[in-house]
């Protein structure tokens, strides 16, 4: 199937899940690594969420702080982003997660950042995991509204980098 074929199919779908995963999957075929100084505005909110969320969901703020996001290594960009679509609680939990660490920043360095992380309070990491698990469905919808109401934009986004590949 060529790209634009899988463009239109994406948007013909009318569950959230496809349209959002359809969405990220066609960015991800321009660049499949997140490097935030080569994307657009959508592609890195789409991106963004949907990989932080999936991180997030699989094993909490933990696995996501065991990682980087080339360009975002404090996880702001990503955070805000959620703050973008309306997702206040996912935004939330991120500002609880941000508040573990000195003048709430998150270390570059990644065993220092899990350390610091790993000494603050267990019950307050698991209510702000929880947190972010529980406004899932609310994301979702945000991100699918976000997606549908640029729904031009995005699509002209992926076609011209798609085509320019």
């Amino acid at each position: 199937m060529n790209n634009a074929q899988r463009l239109i199919d994406v948007f013909d779908n009318k569950e959230k899940f496809e349209v959002i995963n359809g969405v990220f999957d066609l960015y991800a075929d321009i660049n499949n690594l997140i490097n935030i100084a080569n994307m657009s505005k959508d592609e890195i909110i789409v991106t963004l969420i949907w990989h932080s969320g999936g991180i997030i969901s699989n094993g909490g703020f933990s696995y996501l702080l065991e990682g980087d996001f080339n360009g975002d290594i404090g996880y702001t960009i990503t955070a805000e982003c959620f703050n973008k679509i309306g997702a206040v609680k996912s935004y939330n939990a991120f500002l609880g997660v941000f508040s573990l660490f000195p003048e709430s920043k998150i270390p570059v360095n990644r065993k220092e950042r899990i350390k610091i992380y790993e000494c603050a309070d267990q019950e307050l990491r698991k209510r702000l995991d929880r947190e972010f698990w529980d406004d899932d469905e609310v994301m979702r919808g945000k991100l699918f509204e976000y997606i549908m109401e640029n729904k031009n934009r995005i699509i002209d986004d992926i076609s011209r980098r798609l085509t320019s590949r």
